[in-house]
Parts: structure tokens; sequence; C-alpha cells
């Protein structure tokens, strides 16, 4: 029976309709109760773009991520006072929750069943995301700091 039905496309007017019967859910355009396939569309359109963008950047992102936080560990390191510990004991926080999540999809990986796919390490999205941007904007802060304290004062000579 699978092998005679047709394939369709997420973003074609048969796949969305496949899709509303799917889940039982309508593509309705808010405020007027109507359903429009441009609408759903539209949005499937908007979805592609975003996770189009996201494949283009995610990489650049995390390893810009990852450089900071190895940036931050390095410069406490060799400098026992300094204002990073809080940011680095909160991203450690954070990769460590990482290191368990793809920990325990591995394991029932291996153990039970296949299990690595997007809807097993969804949760893993959101803290890459905070963890690169944290890391990021924690060494951007601690450069503009360095450059501020090492820029001459033209206004007292």
């Amino acid at each position: 029976k699978m092998a005679e039905s047709p394939v369709y496309s997420p973003g074609d007017v048969n796949g969305i309709r496949l899709f509303e019967l799917t889940t039982q859910n309508f593509a309705i355009i808010p405020n007027t109760g109507k359903i429009t396939v441009a609408y759903a569309s539209a949005c499937v359109r908007i979805c592609n773009f975003i996770g189009m963008l996201y494949k283009k950047t995610g990489a650049i992102f995390a390893i810009c991520g990852l450089i900071s936080y190895l940036a931050i560990t390095f410069m406490l390191a060799f400098k026992k006072k300094s204002n990073l510990w809080s940011s680095w004991i909160l991203l450690t926080g954070i990769l460590g929750n990482f290191m368990v999540l793809v920990a325990g999809v591995s394991y029932s990986e291996i153990s039970l069943c296949p299990s690595i796919n997007y809807m097993y390490l969804s949760g893993s999205y959101p803290l890459v995301i905070a963890f690169c941007t944290i890391a990021i904007f924690t060494m951007a802060n601690k450069i503009d700091a360095l450059v501020k304290s090492q820029k001459p004062d033209f206004n007292n000579q």
C-alpha cells in the first residue's frame, strides 16, 4: 500500500493537505478563519529559509563560540582574579548539559533503538545557541574592555 502512495513535496498543495490530514490541523490565515494553500506555502517557505540560514551559519557560529570559550578558559588559567568566572561556570554548565544529552541519545542508539535523529537531538539546539551566544558576547565584552583600557586619552594632554 505504501509503495502505491505518491510522494509529496512538503511545500506543494498535496503535501500541505497530507500534513493537515495527518496532524488534524489546518493551515489557517490568522483572524480570518480561511484555509488557503498560499498561506501554508508561505509558512513553509519561511521555515525553509530559516533552516537554510541556520545550516549556512550554524557551523561558523558554533566554531566561534567554541573558540571564545577556549579563550575565556585560557585567560582564566593565567589570570586568577578575573570577572570571567561566572560566565565560564555558566558556559561549562551548558556545555556539560549538552554532553549529557548527546551521551544519553548515543547510549540509547547503541543499546536500544535507532534514536539519533532531529527529534531526539532537538533539545541540543537551544543549548548550542545559548552556549555560543554567551561565549561570543562574553569574549566581545572582554575585548571591548581591553581596547577601552588601552586607548590613549588625548583630552588630558
